[in-house]
């Protein structure tokens, strides 16, 4: 029996994938709640003050690092998702460590 231990490139790499899901997941979220409201992505960010491609990428997982705490908890609020906070929350994190 081995005690390798995976190399640090292989475990920030599955790390990495891991979060990206994370991100992803959250996104397909905020996208089902704007086609309920039979929205686009233009019209979601110019309720919030955010690009189109901003909330595309949110939707898609990408960070987006132009966009601040407030227009991201704005986005969260327009599509009545006001309580998911640690959602929120993530994508934050996510703007600055998924760079």
């Amino acid at each position: 029996m081995s005690s390798h231990l995976p190399r640090k490139a292989t475990t920030i790499k599955k790390s990495t994938e891991g979060l990206a899901g994370v991100a992803y997941q959250i996104g397909v979220l905020l996208a089902i709640e704007r086609n309920r409201k039979e929205w686009s992505q233009g019209d979601l960010g110019t309720a919030v003050g955010v690009d189109q491609v901003d909330v595309s990428n949110v939707e898609n997982g990408f960070p987006i690092g132009s966009v601040t705490d407030a227009k991201i908890d704005a986005l969260f609020k327009k599509l009545g998702l006001g309580s998911a906070t640690k959602q929120a929350s993530f994508v934050k994190w996510w703007r600055q460590a998924g760079r």
